[in-house]
């Protein structure tokens, strides 16, 4: 019952947290072009080579653009970044991971060619920006929840196997106990008439054994 209870107060505890629009900040942050507007969120609970790998096929299919590292740099840039509602040219997309605790934590620049993307810049592309780390970030929760479903999947097929064979197994038992039951059976029957083929020997003895002794009083009453 207790243990019922956590995993139901786990679980809403989890659906609060999807509830939640994840929150992404703008702020004044370090990179390799020096101190540049950028936007931060915090992605709960995962790894920094998941959250790098979701990143980076996220900027492909929302960006068109393909990551590279930065020479001296552990920030990734994707060149040729397209999204009309931030830019209508083509802008770059500088990112950085860092791992805090169980979480990590992605700082992203817009480098629109002209400036770094920030409030001031465009109140309404500020927040296309925003809105799309908002997505990254329900992007990884929904990566890690099918890699859940997966993993309880795959339980539910060895479960599945292991309940097959304990019924083959059972199958097997039976089928064993039939054959003995019927070895058990023929050999009921086969005592019985071991049983019927002793009397019928006995008394052939006994006829034997009295045919013996006349015999042997008929020799010994000879020329007496």
């Amino acid at each position: 019952m207790m243990r019922r209870l956590t995993l139901v107060i786990l679980c809403f505890a989890s659906f609060q947290l999807l509830a939640q629009k994840p929150e992404v900040n703008d702020v004044e942050a370090a990179m390799s072009l020096g101190t540049r507007p950028a936007y931060t969120t915090k992605v709960k609970d995962v790894n920094e080579k998941t959250a790098v790998k979701v990143w980076e096929d996220f900027l492909k299919d929302e960006f068109g653009a393909k990551p590279k590292s930065v020479k001296g740099s552990d920030e990734l840039m994707a060149e040729g970044a397209k999204d009309k509602n931030i830019s209508k040219d083509e802008f770059n997309i500088y990112s950085l991971t860092k791992v805090s605790g169980n979480d990590v934590v992605i700082t992203v620049w817009f480098d629109l060619g002209s400036g770094f993307l920030n409030k001031s810049t465009s109140s309404s592309a500020h927040e296309t920006a925003k809105a799309k780390l908002a997505d990254y970030n329900y992007t990884v929760q929904r990566y890690l929840a099918s890699e859940a479903v997966d993993k309880e999947e795959d339980k539910l097929k060895n479960a599945e196997k292991a309940l097959s064979r304990l019924i083959d197994d059972g199958e097997s038992i039976k089928k064993d106990i039939r054959n003995y039951e019927d070895k058990i059976e023929k050999a009921k029957r086969e005592l019985e008439q071991n049983i019927t083929d002793q009397e019928a020997a006995k008394a052939a003895l006994d006829n034997q054994t009295k045919s013996l002794n006349d015999s042997r009083m008929f020799r010994d009453k000879i020329g007496k």
